[in-house]
């Protein structure tokens, strides 16, 4: 997931701390989605919040999510 997000943040013209801003996240814990570092502060990561990355950055949930 973290290189979709990241192709999808640069598609859409956005830095990282935008899309964190947006979403109600730090900074930190948006670089950790993207590096793919799916440590305990990201396993949290709620529905609701997804859906605020697609509609943010303009994406439909499959691509982001891996394996579709």
């Amino acid at each position: 997931m973290g290189r979709r997000l990241a192709w999808a943040r640069e598609s859409a013209g956005c830095s990282q701390e935008d899309v964190a801003k947006e979403i109600g996240v730090t900074t930190a814990r948006y670089r950790t989605l993207e590096e793919g570092a799916w440590t305990e502060a990201t396993r949290g990561l709620r529905l609701d919040t997804i859906v605020l990355l697609c509609r943010f950055l303009d994406v439909p949930p499959g691509d982001l999510i891996p394996g579709r």
